[in-house]
Parts: structure tokens; C-alpha cells; sequence
């Protein structure tokens, strides 16, 4: 068996920015998620111990030591482990799991006064697509949740970290909705573009120019594999009249000093069925929609922060050219800059043509820390 089969190196799909020759700090969760495993026992408080002092006699600097609010037995050996850690003055610092509620930071503030060592408090955030489905958690939720606990441990002198539980690199959503009342006790006006809740809540497109019972199907996807790159599909599909009525694609990539992003849009006119004919605009067309389709990608190379940078972006629409217009794209910028440790400059090339507007401008700014930018544009206080 090859070592790449059974060894997956991080380093390989995202080289470290850490410069060679750093000192690395190892934390030890040996003894609480290590244990949290079908074919491990949880062992008894003199084998902790025992690997407590390995743990001392390898020089690792930092050790979990338990999540004392899972109950009676995790908080009596995560005193125990604090302890032996403050008896025996170790130069390893602990520190324990806890989720982001109270009731699980308090444990960690009693055994830290207790023991009379500090006590790092890892808090961690459940928030995974699949937690968020069984616990019914939304986003704002987490947010308080998060703010509330975070700030007991800080008001308790707890030495605090924070991250997130088990994110998931790509999740997919499909999401539908059944009307009892196509029209919405009359709110809903047939024949033309209706946008009110709760008919815009989960699309960015229309669809309320007819009655329905049934929404269109909605999927996104979300991929996320690491911090640097991103990518985003979303898409419409109708149930009524068959087939895509809107998809938006988005990616993105940035690295250390490149950085790429594109956004692509379609919508499509949606053909109204013979029965619904009578609702639509010209040409049976359904409210609300049209034919569209754009993309916009950017492209930005360089450190804005040290020497020189560049970068371009363009947007096409490929679908409503404006007439007399040969191009399908719409506008153009180009930049070019160097910056030094006292001061920036920066120059932009910028084109514009709709057909009844047309623009090419060159735009220059010299931006002075400290004190302000100057020039035909100041292009460093747009942000």
C-alpha cells in the first residue's frame, strides 16, 4: 500500500503559509475527542493521568482535558486533570470543550477556581447543515447563542477560543412551498409582477405573475473545501410548465496573491400554458420574467498592501445587446498600481457602452498614509 493511500497530506492541497523554521504548537485531544469513537473506551482517572504525564514529558504545550458538561463523570475527571496539572505545577495549560451555552462554560469557571489554574475555554459552534436540520437552529439563533455564551466565558476571566463544529465543505438545499390560496386572499394580481412575502422568501426571481399552487422547485449548492475557494449554484425549476426558469453560478478563488471571482447569470421568459394565457404580458409571456444572460468575471493579481498589483474585470450580457452595439460587452476596468510603505499609486482604464451611453476614462490616484488620496479619482477611500 502506498503512504498516499492511507496518509491524506493537507500540505499537498493547500500549501502552508506558515514560514519554514516556525515553532509549531501542538494541543492534545487525546483525552476528549479521542475518545469519542465506537471501538475506544473512556479510560479510567489514573490512565488519564498517566497520559497527562506523557503528554508533560513530550512537551506539548496544550491539552484538552474534557468537556465537563456532559455530566457528573466528565466533570470529575476534568478536575482531576486540573488538579494533577496545578499539584504538580506542569508547564502544559489545559483546556475544555465546551458548546456555546452557558451551562456548558459554567463547569469550566467552577473547576478552574477550584483547581486555581487557568483554564482555556474551547468553544465550539454546532453548525453543520445536518445539526441545523435536527435542532431546527437558524443563523440568527447560532448568533445569540454565540454572543451569550462567548461573553460569560470572557466576563469569568476564562482565556477563550472559538470554532465551528463539523462544517460541511458542499451542502444542497431543495426547497418547495404549497399555497392553499393561489391568490393570497386577493393580495396576488394576475397579470403582473407580484413580489410580497411569502411568495420572496427562498428565490431571487419572480414568479408571482400567475396564481399557483405550487412554487418552483429551488436548489442551491454551496462547495467550500477550504477558506480560499468557493462556489455557489442556484436555480429555479418550474413545476407548472416544465423546465429551468433562472440559474446563477458563482466561484471564487483567492489565493495569496491571485485572486479570481466570476458571477454568471440565465433567466428565461416563461411561456404561459394556453389556460394562463389571459394573465400574461405581450406575447403570453409571464410577468415578471424575461430572457437574460450575463457574466461577469475579475481577475486581480498582486498585494495591494506591497508593490505592485493589477488586476482587470468585465461584464458581457449576452442577451439584450443594445442596439448598434457589435459587442456583447457592457464595461471594462483595468488597474494597475504599486505601493510603498509611505504611500500608493494607482491608475485605472474604465470603458462604459450601453448604446446610448458610451464612456472610456483614465482615472489616477496617489494615496499618502496617513493623510489622505489625491488625484482625478480617489480611488482608495471607495472602500
Amino acid at each position: 500500500m502506498q503512504r498516499n493511500d492511507w496518509i491524506y497530506d493537507w500540505n499537498l492541497a493547500s500549501p502552508p503559509l506558515i514560514p519554514p523554521g516556525t515553532r509549531v504548537l501542538l494541543n492534545d485531544e487525546t483525552l476528549r475527542d479521542g475518545l469519542q469513537n465506537p471501538s475506544v473506551y473512556d479510560p479510567s482517572i489514573d490512565e488519564k493521568i498517566r497520559l497527562l504525564h506523557l503528554m508533560e514529558s513530550l512537551g506539548i504545550d496544550s491539552v484538552n482535558i474534557g468537556l465537563p458538561g456532559a455530566g457528573p463523570r466528565a466533570a470529575e475527571h476534568t478536575e482531576a486533570l486540573a488538579r494533577e496539572i496545578a499539584t504538580n505545577r506542569m508547564k502544559i495549560r489545559p483546556n475544555c470543550a465546551a458548546r456555546t451555552v452557558e451551562n456548558d462554560i459554567r463547569p469550566i469557571v467552577e473547576i478552574s477556581q477550584r483547581s486555581g489554574i487557568a483554564i482555556e475555554a474551547a468553544t465550539f459552534l454546532g453548525s453543520s447543515p445536518i445539526r441545523r436540520l435536527v435542532e431546527d437552529w437558524t443563523v440568527d439563533h447560532l448568533e445569540r447563542t454565540t454572543e451569550s455564551a462567548v461573553k460569560f466565558a470572557i466576563s469569568h476571566n476564562l482565556p477563550s477560543m472559538y470554532v465551528t463544529e463539523d462544517p460541511s465543505s458542499a451542502t444542497i438545499t431543495v426547497r418547495g412551498k404549497y399555497f392553499f390560496d393561489p391568490t393570497f386572499g386577493g393580495a396576488l394580481i394576475p397579470g403582473q409582477r407580484n413580489q410580497f412575502y411569502p411568495i420572496d422568501t427562498f428565490s431571487g426571481f419572480s414568479y408571482g405573475g400567475v396564481p399557483r399552487r405550487f412554487s418552483p422547485i429551488n436548489l442551491e449548492t454551496r462547495y467550500r473545501p477550504r477558506r480560499s475557494l468557493e462556489a455557489d449554484v442556484q436555480l429555479d425549476f418550474d413545476v407548472s410548465s416544465p423546465g429551468l426558469r433562472d440559474l446563477s453560478v458563482a466561484f471564487g478563488l483567492n489565493r495569496h496573491l491571485f485572486q479570481f471571482y466570476q458571477s454568471f447569470y440565465y433567466t428565461r421568459a416563461i411561456i404561459l400554458a394556453p389556460s394562463l394565457a389571459r394573465f400574461g404580458v405581450p406575447f403570453g409571456v409571464e410577468p415578471g420574467t424575461q430572457n437574460g444572460s450575463q457574466w461577469s468575471p475579475s481577475v486581480f493579481l498582486g498585494n495591494r498592501d506591497r508593490g505592485l498589483f493589477g488586476g482587470a474585470s468585465v461584464f458581457f450580457d449576452f442577451q439584450n445587446r443594445p442596439q448598434g452595439v457589435p459587442s456583447s460587452l457592457v464595461s471594462s476596468t483595468v488597474t494597475l498600481g504599486y505601493t510603498w510603505d509611505c504611500c500608493a499609486v494607482t491608475g485605472q482604464y474604465y470603458t462604459f457602452n450601453v448604446g446610448l451611453r458610451k464612456e472610456n476614462r483614465v482615472v489616477f490616484a496617489f494615496r499618502l498614509n496617513g493623510i489622505g488620496t489625491f488625484g482625478t479619482e480617489q480611488l482608495g477611500q471607495k472602500h
